[in-house]
């Protein structure tokens, strides 16, 4: 049977938004908006963060969701 040290089974906010921020800096940056490139960022996305979560190697589940929406800036 394993033992889990405490600070394995801790969730660290700071860390995943950390992950979250850098993973998004990293496929999306300053790029243009492009709508033809929205579905290949959303799944790329998603697929980065969950991977890097992952590699956090805790003792936890993870569930990664996108939600697109469609702002105009008036």
């Amino acid at each position: 049977m394993d033992v889990i040290n405490r600070d394995d089974a801790a969730f660290n906010t700071e860390e995943v938004a950390k992950i979250i921020k850098e993973a998004l800096e990293r496929i999306i940056g300053n790029k243009q908006y492009e709508s033809s490139k929205i579905s290949r960022w959303t799944a790329d996305s998603v697929d980065q963060i969950l991977t890097e979560l992952t590699n956090l190697d805790k003792p936890f589940k993870y569930i990664v969701q996108a939600v697109r929406c469609h702002c105009e800036f008036r």
